[in-house]
């Protein structure tokens, strides 16, 4: 065979590949999450994602594996980070405060409100409020077991009755497409 029957066999293969790969494939990828601090406020901001379960696409187009959720990253005003998106999640979810204490009455109650909430975006977070409370640092999370539901979360913070007083909260958080924009432009709360 000469080389210009394989470089056209070659090329007829190629075109036969790329039509029997599915189009989410070819024309998407997922991105980490870029968040973008558009408030006056310092803020700071939890992340969530999927991790990839046995039977998903490997296109990562859907993710049924555990979710993890993790912070708290600090944005001052005006800046903006990328937020790692280990698995190549399609979708990131994240909830984001400014950090504030003119607005802590307000939140505390909005905080509380969504403990009894079971929506798809919901996941549990470390507890800042507990923070504003001791005048401490930001304590780290990172979080699987605890987003199986509220109850889960709860057990983690020790049954405490008051949202203050736990270390972790059940939250309704938000989510990003990635393959269609990854970047959140937050303008507050």
């Amino acid at each position: 065979m000469n080389s210009r029957i394989k470089f056209v066999a070659s090329a007829l293969l190629g075109a036969i590949l790329t039509l029997l790969t599915p189009a989410s494939a070819l024309a998407y990828s997922s991105a980490p999450l870029t968040f973008c601090n558009k408030s006056p406020e310092k803020v700071i901001l939890a992340d969530g994602y999927h991790s990839p379960g046995v039977n998903d696409p490997k296109d990562g187009s859907i993710l049924t594996g555990p979710f993890v959720s993790e912070g708290w990253h600090e944005f001052a005003p005006g800046e903006c980070q990328s937020i790692a998106n280990p698995f190549g999640a399609r979708y990131m979810f994240w909830f984001a405060v400014s950090w504030s204490k003119g607005g802590l009455n307000t939140d505390l109650a909005a905080v509380a409100a969504m403990h009894n909430n079971s929506l798809p975006d919901s996941f549990c977070i470390g507890n800042y409020f507990k923070t504003w409370f001791d005048g401490g640092p930001i304590s780290a999370f990172t979080f699987e077991d605890e987003n199986a539901s509220a109850a889960a979360c709860d057990m983690a913070r020790g049954n405490v009755i008051l949202v203050a007083d736990g270390k972790t909260l059940w939250v309704n958080g938000k989510f990003t497409d990635t393959w269609v924009n990854p970047t959140v432009n937050f303008t507050g709360q």
